[in-house]
């Protein structure tokens, strides 16, 4: 992992953490952006730890949202 981590560019992280900071934060838009953070190309550098956020984010988001589902069908 420290290698994976020096081996990024400033302007691939600064993507990475922009991404997964909107991802958690916009409510419903922010699955959009963990999507753009799983569909990234195997080529980039950050490749693996992308997908660890994109799917920690996605249940961060889906989560909620399958809850609200539920309680408005039981009213």
């Amino acid at each position: 992992m420290k290698t994976e981590l020096n081996s990024y560019r400033s302007s691939e992280l600064i993507k990475l953490i922009i991404f997964s900071v909107l991802a958690f934060l916009l409510p419903i838009i922010g699955i959009v952006f963990g999507i753009l953070l799983l569909c990234t190309k195997k080529r980039v550098e950050y490749y693996r730890i992308a997908k660890i956020i994109g799917t920690i984010s996605l249940i961060w988001q889906a989560v909620p949202i399958v809850l609200a589902v539920i309680n408005y069908s039981t009213f």
